[in-house]
């Protein structure tokens, strides 16, 4: 008589020990699992086995989508605010970092907006022909030179944030309900800390 071990139905499977059993499905447990099987498989909340890297992939098409999403609506958001009669959004941000740092050198300024310091040279320029900024020697620093807000950046500046607040806050108070307001500050937060990861 032929003994189970030569049978046809069992001769090439893998040994039982070595397969997840039942219960190790329903509880989500991977212990006794070969090393090749267990990282190819993660387990659900519910104990059923998914795919690792289906969930890894959905998971990263996820995060795609929303970055694009999440740039696009900035991008937009941006151009909503901008003021037309401005100065470039380039040379607006060179005079948000004067107004809330003070005075600073052309390098200091390419390090903040992540840009060489000879374009950074070429905005400043910019704004000094227009009469926005101008230069000190630094207190300390015979060598330094540092960029300062005159009065007509200053008051370029607040004329600017006027018509953007008062836009903004239009639009707040008449479209957005309280909990809508309640998620707007959340989201704000979110979009801080992702920003500030850059700075």
């Amino acid at each position: 008589m032929s003994t189970a071990s030569s049978c046809p139905l069992t001769a090439d499977r893998e040994p039982l020990s070595r397969r997840p059993d039942r219960a190790m499905l329903r509880t989500g447990s991977l212990s006794g699992v070969p090393p090749m099987l267990k990282s190819a498989l993660t387990f659900n909340t519910h104990g059923g086995i998914r795919s690792k890297p289906i969930t890894m992939q959905k998971n990263r098409d996820s995060a795609a989508r929303l970055a694009f999403d999440l740039r696009e609506t900035l991008s937009r958001g941006a151009r909503l605010i901008r003021v037309e009669s401005g100065p470039p959004l380039s040379q607006l941000t060179v005079l948000g970092h004067l107004q809330r740092q003070g005075a600073m050198s052309t390098n200091d300024l390419a390090a903040a907006e992540r840009v060489r310091p000879q374009s950074m040279s070429i905005t400043v320029r910019a704004l000094e022909d227009a009469g926005l900024v101008g230069r000190r020697p630094h207190p300390t620093d015979g060598r330094t030179v540092l960029i300062q807000l005159t009065r007509k950046g200053v008051k370029t500046l607040e004329d600017i944030f006027a018509v953007r607040e008062d836009w903004l806050h239009a639009v707040i108070v008449e479209k957005l309900t309280e909990e809508e307001r309640r998620e707007l500050q959340r989201g704000l937060t979110l979009i801080k800390k992702i920003v500030d990861t850059r700075e």
